[in-house]
């Protein structure tokens, strides 16, 4: 069921329901240590019909999200960038790149 299905069916605001699926979301998938971090992906992908959009960081050993970040532009993605430098030693190039 969409969010503003459960929204009216509840009876209640749209935001509300978005709210509290966010917050699921984020207990369910907290990122993992970085420390333990060995081969890394990223992706972009296009909200509010293309024109925001958000990249995600992606470990390919645990196949688990390392982290959302609004944005795709390199000022969006640098910062994250400089601390995998410091909390991220095993960070490796995957052999056929």
């Amino acid at each position: 069921m969409t969010v503003l299905g459960v929204a009216r069916v509840l009876k209640v605001g749209w935001d509300l329901v978005k709210d509290i699926h966010k917050e699921h979301l984020k207990s369910k998938y907290k990122a993992p240590p970085l420390k333990d971090l060995k081969y890394l992906g990223i992706d972009e992908f296009s909200i509010r019909k293309g024109r925001s959009y958000m990249s995600i960081f992606v470990d390919f050993n645990r196949v688990a999200s390392c982290t959302p970040l609004e944005g795709n532009a390199g000022k969006d993605i640098v910062p994250f960038l400089k601390v995998l430098r410091r909390k991220a030693p095993n960070l490796r190039r995957l052999p056929w790149i």
